[in-house]
């Protein structure tokens, strides 16, 4: 039986402003915040049945307490080509905290326990209007996301200790690793007949890694995950990891 206590305590400040300007066809708006975060977290482990021990605590003490001061924000333009027709764009950057595993494996490196943040840069660009005396709408637009350390969970993964050699097994780790998202959308709306109205809608979307060093299962040592042969780590590290490029969700 495995009992895990995590405590958790987060304090965050914020400080925003906001600015908008408006000429005639031509509008303009962007805000940013700053933010001051504070985390705390810890996690107690106890076992109790065929071997008892703790509670011990996984979180090395210089993980425990962390702050992060992130600044987010965005802006947006747009210009009325016509009174029916608009062209747009828009930035943001956003920013997600880092995250801590919990009920980890004993002698694990620290960049298994807790990940570093995530941030994001997005860009947006299109037009929207009205056609056939406004009873049709439309809207075409492209963006471009990218990701500095993108944070995703990978499960099944094999790990041996660094401190207990029988310390192994499979657990499902936090990672981070950079990648971007470009597509594109389209949409068309509008009222046929006075009685019916239609929508069609669509968009396509390509997010995948880049070059990313990701924990991975590779039993065979040949860089690309698998699990062809008995389980083993390639490398130096408590886990095996790959060169990845491909989605960053599968």
């Amino acid at each position: 039986f495995v009992h895990v206590n995590v405590p958790v305590r987060n304090t965050t400040y914020s400080f925003a402003g906001n600015l908008r300007y408006f000429s005639g066809p031509f509008r303009a708006e962007a805000g940013v915040r700053y933010s001051i975060r504070k985390n705390n977290q810890t996690t107690q482990l106890t076992t109790t049945g065929f071997q008892n021990s703790g509670p011990r605590e996984v979180i090395p003490v210089n993980l425990q307490k962390t702050t992060a001061k992130p600044w987010t924000g965005g802006a947006n333009i747009s210009y009325d080509i016509t009174p029916d027709h608009t062209l747009y764009a828009a930035y943001g950057h956003s920013f997600r905290a880092a995250t801590t595993g919990v009920s980890l494996p004993q002698g694990i490196t620290q960049v298994l326990i807790r990940t570093n943040s995530e941030k994001t840069d997005s860009y947006e660009g299109g037009i929207k209007g009205k056609l056939f005396n406004r009873r049709i709408n439309y809207s075409i637009a492209g963006f471009y996301q990218k990701f500095d350390g993108y944070i995703r969970r990978f499960e099944d993964i094999y790990w041996i200790s660094a401190t207990d050699p029988q310390g192994q097994g499979t657990f499902g780790f936090n990672y981070n690793g950079d990648a971007d998202i470009k597509g594109v959308e389209v949409s068309l709306d509008g009222r046929v007949t006075n009685d019916w109205d239609f929508g069609v809608s669509a968009s396509y979307a390509k997010a995948r890694y880049k070059n990313a060093s990701l924990p991975c299962n590779d039993f065979d040592g040949s860089g690309i995950p698998n699990q062809n042969e008995a389980p083993k780590i390639t490398g130096t590290g408590n886990v095996s990891y790959c060169i990845n490029n491909g989605r960053i969700s599968d």
